[in-house]
């Protein structure tokens, strides 16, 4: 399963990373929304993990426009 991890906080989202890896997942990680829109078009995960606060703009702005 591919997974595109959204955190904007550095070691977050290595600790996250770290153990969606351990269970097995692929993870993208992507530190705003800007990079996160480009890796959704491209990559197309199965799942996101996204943070609600990010230093770009809301994650719910990001859901909605999904």
């Amino acid at each position: 399963m591919r997974v595109l991890l959204i955190e904007d906080e550095p070691l977050t989202r290595e600790t996250m990373a770290l153990y969606l890896r351990s269970e097995g997942l692929e993870v993208q990680e992507a530190e705003n929304m800007s990079d996160a829109a480009k890796k959704l078009a491209r990559e197309k995960p199965d799942v996101a993990v996204v943070d609600i606060m990010l230093g770009d703009g809301s994650g719910f702005d990001l859901i909605k426009s999904l």
